[in-house]
């Protein structure tokens, strides 16, 4: 848009409100903040959009393994940082899939294998078949405990058939992370691929498993597109809130318009990491998204180098638990972060740090808000 022309629109404004008239204009933006003041105050009125009341309770975790123990000094997505993370008291876990060439799903974070080969291997692990994956080479915070975890686990796993140097170098599939954990635990896939076929099979996967498993798992993407294909796959699948749709919540909440509409998940996500202009360039979420937008976006959720402040809003987070919707903080991985966490309702949060993380919570009697509390 030229300069021209936004003052062409902006005499048009002018204009129109002066035809209309400053003072009807201002009672009725009166009106309008009065209605949306009513709205937050009496955000669960009767006659308003709720959630049914679920058939199933969401799994009781509080505490979400990122790729199981991912900066604690095993390699992040496989065998063993998840059984890590359980050790260390983690009571779900959240993952990352793929498929392979050969139509394998897979656990890894990445398209691209550079990263945890250590540069050895820069093809995409979608143009691979499963046996040719090459083992894994993890970055530096990824290797210094694996000799003691290994030691831990100095017979592997022989019921699934794999050694204790496996468990670590090697990329698992979603098959073996089901075997390899309870069913107690709870999951979260997050779905990176697009391929039509990922959905159909990440499906009949889960299907065929316990019904205890399949309560305790939930499924999303960051992807819009992949996760409306989720969630017309099917929806009695417990599904987390992709990033776009929480900014929405979260601007229709301030708008005093959320008590009118249905919100279509099962948590609540605010990610704790600071929104910084080397996350929003680089992030896929916003790859479609002009730069001039992407700014704006920078400067509405800054947050001082924290979380961003625009998302920290208890009574909304006390709303959607009224809904039946707990509210989830990610990237928790300081005491500074999980007291906000706490402060602001926590029903669980999400860490890269599992071993600090329980042993904090456990040494300190922290408490979390109740999934199926209601204010």
């Amino acid at each position: 848009m030229t300069l021209e022309k936004a003052r062409e629109i902006f005499g048009q404004v002018l204009l129109t409100l002066k035809e209309f008239g400053m003072v009807n204009f201002a009672v009725i933006l009166a009106g309008v903040g009065i209605f949306v003041k009513i709205c937050h105050l009496y955000p669960t009125m009767a006659f308003l959009p709720g959630r049914k009341s679920r058939k199933t309770p969401l799994p009781k975790g509080r505490i979400i393994g990122h790729r199981g123990s991912c900066t604690e000094g095993v390699p992040e997505n496989t065998l063993m940082s998840f059984l890590d993370a359980i050790d260390a008291g983690c009571d779900i876990l959240e993952l990352d899939v793929w498929l392979t060439k050969d139509k394998k799903i897979v656990v890894h974070h990445d398209k691209s294998l550079a990263r945890m080969t250590s540069g050895t291997c820069t093809a995409d692990i979608t143009d691979l078949k499963f046996s040719d994956l090459p083992d894994i080479y993890p970055p530096l915070e990824q290797r210094h405990r694996i000799e003691k975890v290994c030691n831990r686990y100095a017979n592997g796993l022989p019921k699934l058939g794999i050694d204790s140097d496996s468990m670590w170098k090697k990329i698992p599939t979603l098959e073996q992370v089901l075997d390899a954990i309870p069913d107690s635990i709870g999951l979260i896939v997050e779905v990176k691929d697009g391929q039509d076929d990922m959905c159909p099979l990440l499906h009949k996967t889960l299907k065929s498993r316990s019904k205890v498993r399949l309560d305790n798992t939930y499924w999303f993407s960051l992807n819009d597109s992949i996760f409306n294909r989720l969630r017309r796959q099917d929806p009695s699948i417990f599904c987390c809130t992709p990033l776009l749709n929480i900014i929405r919540v979260v601007f229709l909440y301030m708008l005093g318009l959320l008590p009118f509409i249905d919100v279509k998940c099962d948590t609540f996500g605010i990610d704790m990491r600071a929104v910084t202009k080397d996350r929003v360039y680089n992030d896929v979420i916003f790859e479609s998204v002009p730069s001039w937008l992407k700014d704006i976006l920078i400067f509405i959720f800054r947050g001082g180098g924290g979380t961003p402040y625009i998302f920290l809003h208890p009574k909304l987070y006390s709303l959607l638990r009224k809904r039946g919707i707990p509210t989830y903080f990610l990237g928790v991985n300081d005491i500074k972060n999980l007291q906000i966490a706490i402060k602001h309702g926590a029903a669980a949060v999400l860490t890269d740090k599992p071993n600090f993380l329980c042993s904090y919570v456990k040494q300190n009697g922290v408490s979390f808000i109740d999934v199926q509390t209601h204010d």
